[in-house]
């Protein structure tokens, strides 16, 4: 009968023992994991910081890209309108080309080349004049150019851009003969008339290739001017906070108290 007792203390005292070491390593594992959840975080959020003026830049970079519709990496769709180039010469010849272009770099002209006069030394000289005309109507610039209307050419155009003298030598007689002529080019864009066109494999190579020197040149300099400076401040920031988690939660080894409590189960 009293082994019977003995065994049964010893059997509470066991289960004791067994309870106290189980809540000790619970304990202790909800520390460790505390620990490592808040370590983890602020080492996350050291390299976030570090990272976060790089992010910052490039999607700068890629969103400029993306509204001039040079998206890197991706083939980007744009409508390319109408132009239609009217070239009218006073010889009576009308020339007109039609093209569906992206971007149009407009700019009408008129020249005028007058006749050959010539000078006491013998020599020859005639004058050449270019005129800017894109808010002149076509109409009007058509009937100067075909009546070869000198008359009207600074009044109705302003300073020509381009007004100089040739001078000539060796002209020869159909040469000398040449009569006064006008030469215009009117470009007219039709915005209503447009075709859907896919950029093609090479342009967007360039344009990603363009975005990777920017963007990498771009984040150079945002090193060299601010992270150069601070990153060893925010290691030691950062580092400081490490040690105080560890000096809150000091992280305990389990292996001993889980070999004691295995044996006690057995």
């Amino acid at each position: 009968m009293k082994n019977k007792d003995n065994e049964a203390k010893n059997h509470t005292i066991l289960k004791e023992e067994i309870d106290i070491l189980q809540n000790k390593l619970d304990i202790i594992n909800k520390i460790n994991t505390k620990n490592s959840i808040k370590r983890k975080a602020i080492k996350g959020l050291y390299y976030l910081r570090r990272l976060l003026p790089y992010l910052l830049t490039t999607g700068v970079t890629f969103g400029t890209f993306s509204l001039f519709r040079v998206t890197p990496f991706i083939k980007d769709n744009y409508n390319a309108t109408l132009e239609i180039k009217k070239e009218i010469d006073s010889k009576k010849e009308t020339k007109i080309e039609e093209q569906y272009k992206r971007t149009h770099n407009i700019q009408a002209t008129l020249k005028y080349v007058s006749e050959w006069t010539k000078e006491e030394d013998g020599t020859y000289t005639r004058e050449i004049k270019d005129y800017v005309t894109n808010t002149i109507e076509e109409d009007v610039i058509t009937k100067i150019v075909k009546d070869i209307d000198i008359e009207s050419l600074e009044e109705i155009f302003g300073t020509p851009v381009v007004n100089k003298k040739e001078k000539r030598s060796d002209l020869t007689i159909y040469q000398i003969k040449t009569k006064p002529h006008m030469h215009a080019i009117i470009y007219i864009e039709d915005k209503n008339n447009f075709i859907t066109v896919t950029e093609s494999n090479k342009k967007n190579l360039i344009y990603t290739t363009i975005w990777i020197i920017i963007n990498l040149y771009t984040n150079a300099l945002l090193y060299d001017e601010i992270m150069k400076e601070t990153k060893g401040n925010y290691k030691k920031t950062f580092e400081k906070k490490l040690n105080i988690i560890d000096e809150e939660y000091p992280s305990k080894n389990t292996k001993e108290i889980v070999r004691k409590l295995e044996l006690k189960k057995e």
